[in-house]
């Protein structure tokens, strides 16, 4: 046998397994998502949790089941780079959410965003005279200018016939998005922007890292029915 070819351990290739199918593949789905949310700026944050809700600590992508895995995962020296750029992650992660929060509170502590959005109320409630089928919404004027404050720092567009509020949201988005452009917004920007970056990062190194280790220990990248690990 060639001196160059490795001698895969039974035992190692199971656990190989667990780190690729447990913990590396949700990882990367997980991550996937995110950067999409993140090219869209839409950060998933909400005011009721104060964090991102689809924007997750990295070990949140990984099944509660399989966090052993997880830490067995990390632990080892095969895979130590990943601890600290894990750590730089979710500390990226920790300052938008920070940042959302700041934006949020200046948004509802300002009175001319108020005053906008229940103009904007006021104008959506004059055109629903002709479009009776669509709900009002002047009993919920206050919370409509938490909803309008959290809809613009997720950059959203528009929203899906679903929600609650997407009649509303739909009519005077093109008016209240603008306000991401004011001075309080950058340094939100620049917190995605990070995370935006560490994320692909990390993407990408998980994907080589996998491949490395599919190859070092004859393990597939994602299971198959029916094949056994030794």
């Amino acid at each position: 046998m060639s001196s160059d070819v490795e001698i895969t351990h039974p035992r190692q290739s199971r656990r190989v397994a667990a780190w690729i199918y447990a913990v590396i593949n949700p990882i990367v789905e997980g991550l996937n998502h995110e950067i999409g949310f993140l090219k869209d700026g839409n950060l998933t944050w909400r005011s009721t949790t104060k964090r991102c809700e689809y924007i997750r600590p990295m070990q949140e992508h990984v099944d509660s089941r399989q966090w052993p895995n997880y830490k067995d995962f990390l632990a080892d020296s095969e895979n130590s780079i990943f601890t600290k750029t894990f750590a730089i992650h979710d500390n990226d992660l920790a300052g938008v959410n920070s940042a959302a929060e700041a934006v949020y509170l200046e948004l509802l502590s300002w009175s001319s965003f108020s005053e906008e959005v229940l103009r904007t109320l006021n104008s959506y409630e004059s055109w629903k005279v002709s479009n009776p089928q669509l709900p009002s919404f002047n009993l919920v004027r206050q919370e409509l200018v938490q909803v309008a404050a959290e809809n613009i720092i997720n950059n959203v567009q528009s929203l899906p016939r679903h929600y609650t509020y997407s009649a509303f949201w739909n009519y005077a988005s093109k008016e209240l998005l603008p306000f991401r452009n004011l001075p309080n917004f950058p340094s939100l920007h620049g917190a995605q922007a990070e995370l935006h970056e560490i994320s692909s990062a990390l993407k990408g190194a998980l994907e080589e890292h996998r491949l490395k280790l599919s190859r070092k220990y004859d393990v597939p990248a994602a299971p198959i029915p029916g094949l056994q690990i030794d």
